[in-house]
Parts: structure tokens; sequence; C-alpha cells
């Protein structure tokens, strides 16, 4: 596929295992690398809820594509796209033509 069909530069992040300073196992972020997918929106209602501090967290669905041999993908997985993150649903690679994951993901924005 050309690069054309892959318009959104993105950030890729993990949760990766670490240990903290009292030698337990936590769980951090850590930036994986910047890649280009076509991120298409699902669900245009999506769901606002107001919190007790005020603010209005909304979600959103989306399904992201990208380049099959760009991405092994994992559920600890997330994108960042202007600000916003879009944590890894459920993933699939696309039967007809088996180039490219598509990825559903939840964006949360506050």
């Amino acid at each position: 596929m050309a690069s054309g069909n892959y318009p959104n530069k993105v950030e890729l992040w993990d949760n990766v295992e670490s240990e903290n300073e009292l030698l337990e196992k936590d769980s951090k972020e850590q930036w994986i690398k910047n890649m280009n997918v076509n991120i298409l929106p699902l669900n245009l209602s999506g769901s606002t809820s107001t919190t007790e501090a005020g603010t209005i967290p909304a979600e959103t669905t989306h399904r992201v594509k990208c380049r099959k041999k760009s991405l092994n993908p994992k559920r600890t997985m997330f994108f960042i796209y202007q600000g916003v993150r879009y944590y890894f649903l459920y993933f699939q690679p696309n039967f007809k033509t088996n180039d490219e994951w598509e990825i559903m993901c939840k964006a949360k924005m506050e």
C-alpha cells in the first residue's frame, strides 16, 4: 500500500513491566516508535459523563489501520495522536489483503 493511505502520524506506546525503587514489579509507559496510520471514527455519538471534579471526559470508538509489518500488536499498547490516547480494544488482520492490521481503539479525552 502507498504511504498516502496512512495520513496520520501517531506515537506508539506500550505498558512495560519494570521494577520500582522498592524492588516491586510495576508497569510504566514506554514510547516505542512513530508510525503512520489511518484513523477512522466508528461511533460518532460517543459517551460523556461529569465527574466529581467537574471535568467532562468523552469516549469514542475508532478503527485504526496500519501496515502489518510495522507492528506486532498487544492489548497493552496505545497510540497518541494530537494529544489524544487511543487504547487498543482488539485487533485483527485485514483478511481480504492480509497486508495490514485493523485495530479497534477507544479514544479518551478530558
